[in-house]
């Protein structure tokens, strides 16, 4: 999920009664309420500034959290007002360029929502929650989550150990989900047909987990605890939902599908007649659910149920040429929510295990503007020229787009009707035999990389075989042989 696709939220929870600070209390912490009105009147006239009136308010955020709130309901007031105002009048842009920043602010908040104090909240029935002293601090945890799926966003988890900080706090997530099944409507004490609301804190729980997953290599960290179980009951209990409320749950499935062994555990618990079920359901406003669930089909099913469904198919690959066309028309390769990458992985499965899907998407492909064999394959390569060097930096999106990439013009390559416009295109070849002779794509494979896909130089080699452009023929045909025959095996395997 993107963070400029975040819904705007403003806090439930303004209308908490101010109390005033008794004798003790002003004694003990009168010292944190000055440092907070200190840094409320920091001056905040560039970005910069901004920034560090940011960080320092979380670090004393962060020691406020650590005493109980029903010893300083009014320090814990006075910070909760400030939260508000500060993370409204600061954006995510501020920061979104500056990688260590956010990194530093989500793994603050997530130790914060480890802390006991709200561990124990985050266990407490509704009603329990909604006493004063607790809802004081429902405030606060309301803002941390917010801000850690903000943040998350923005880190690569390219690092072993950023990966190892979300693997040591995993208790957090298991608490997270406990609290959003307590919450979901078959543990109501009433009956309910629609219209259920969750609750604010359970639906922040449920865009952290949606932000989490978002990145991919996380994915087989929650694949614990009967996580993927839990996630497709919600999902059947969907249609009992407020539509707010349950637009998170097939963006959390479909990020869960990205991953290979995701999508075993999704398909080991019957994710597809669950997710057909949920297609029933219409939302109250047109928004990118359907999509999001025709991907999640697509990366479920085997090459069989796919080739049953021409028509449906079709459809699918229609919305993901047009996903990769309005992604491409962004300085950020991203619309709705979606970065280009998404749908590009996808189509790699698909042409993969049914060569006619690559003629629809080239010949026949419903567009906007409208789309041609010429305009397509150009699309695919200005794409490749714009992440040409995603191996020179740690950045995993751009890596699977890369790839992605590779692998589709590959799949064209192996048609002889387009190939001259690959061969033609000398810019383009003198960049596949770069990646030919270039190891450093080795170094993505250590991460994650599809089974529908090959690596970097593995594609490359192949597409200029199947152009004649490579030496090693013979080497190159019986690999690719090989794993081509292999790569639909898989792809059957669920």
């Amino acid at each position: 999920m993107d963070e400029d696709s975040l819904p705007d939220t403003t806090d439930p929870l303004e209308n908490i009664p101010e109390i005033a600070p008794n004798e003790a209390e002003t004694f003990a912490y009168q010292h944190i309420i000055d440092r907070l009105e200190e840094i409320e009147n920091l001056p905040t006239t560039d970005a910069q500034m901004k920034r560090d009136q940011r960080s320092q308010f979380v670090a004393l955020w962060s020691e406020i959290l650590q005493i109980p709130p029903s010893d300083a309901p009014a320090c814990y007031q006075k910070c909760g007002s400030l939260l508000s105002r500060l993370f409204k009048q600061n954006q995510m842009h501020i920061i979104r360029a500056n990688t260590i920043i956010a990194r530093e602010m989500c793994f603050a908040c997530i130790s914060q929502l480890t802390h006991s104090n709200i561990s124990r909240f985050l266990k407490l029935k509704t009603e329990q929650q909604n006493l004063p002293d607790n809802r004081i601090l429902k405030k606060h945890i309301f803002h941390l989550l917010r801000i850690t799926a903000q943040t998350i966003t923005l880190i690569p988890f390219s690092k072993v150990d950023d990966r190892q900080f979300i693997e040591n706090h995993f208790e957090l997530y298991t608490v997270l989900m406990e609290h959003i099944e307590q919450s979901m409507p078959e543990h109501c004490e009433t009956k309910v047909e629609q219209g259920y609301i969750l609750g604010d804190i359970a639906l922040g729980a449920l865009t952290l987990l949606w932000n989490t997953t978002d990145r991919t290599v996380l994915v087989p960290l929650l694949l614990r605890n009967d996580f993927v179980k839990k996630l497709l009951g919600w999902l059947a209990q969907a249609s009992k939902l407020a539509d707010t409320n349950n637009r998170s749950l097939i963006s959390i499935v479909l990020n869960i599908a990205r991953h290979d062994d995701g999508a075993d555990e999704l398909n080991k618990y019957g994710a597809i007649d669950i997710i057909k079920e949920y297609m029933k359901i219409k939302p109250a406003k047109p928004d990118n659910r359907s999509l999001a669930t025709s991907m999640t089909l697509a990366l479920l099913s085997t090459p069989e149920e796919l080739k049953r469904d021409t028509k449906g198919m079709n459809n699918v690959l229609n919305r993901l040429l047009q996903l990769v066309i309005d992604c491409f028309k962004n300085n950020r390769f991203r619309h709705e929510g979606f970065h280009v990458s998404e749908p590009l992985v996808i189509l790699v499965k698909m042409f993969v295990v049914d060569e006619r899907t690559l003629e629809y998407v080239l010949c026949h492909a419903e567009t906007k503007p409208p789309s041609d064999p010429h305009s397509t394959i150009h699309l695919f390569i200005t794409l490749l020229f714009k992440f040409t060097n995603a191996l020179d930096v740690t950045n995993q999106i751009r890596q699977y787009t890369l790839i992605s990439l590779l692998n589709i013009i590959w799949s064209i390559s192996f048609q002889p009707n387009y190939a001259s416009e690959l061969t033609q295109d000398e810019q383009l070849m003198s960049i596949i035999e770069k990646f030919a002779d270039n190891d450093k794509g080795k170094v993505v494979l250590e991460d994650y990389k599809p089974r529908s896909m090959e690596g970097v130089k593995e594609a490359a080699h192949g597409i200029l075989h199947n152009l004649n452009r490579d030496v090693k023929t013979e080497l190159i045909l019986e690999k690719k042989k090989a794993y081509h025959d292999a790569r639909i095996s898989d792809s059957t395997k669920k």
